[in-house]
């Protein structure tokens, strides 16, 4: 439900794509370098948020922020 409601906010403004799973994602990143912003679930199939998250941070090539919602 929190994906739909994002989605709809920013389709009018923004170019966007969703990926199936946390390495559909990953693989998206690594193909298309015109990705600004990457908003994931920490629960996610076949690589989960943590992961995708780490490997973004060890390419330098990625500028990112990293808001963590505390428990």
């Amino acid at each position: 439900m929190a994906r739909s409601i994002l989605i709809n906010s920013v389709r009018d403004q923004y170019s966007f794509r969703e990926g199936v799973d946390g390495e559909a994602g990953w693989q998206a990143l690594v193909l298309d370098h015109s990705v600004r912003l990457v908003i994931c679930a920490l629960s996610l199939p076949m690589l989960d948020g943590s992961s995708v998250l780490a490997r973004v941070r060890s390419k330098r090539c990625y500028p990112f922020s990293n808001c963590w919602k505390g428990s």
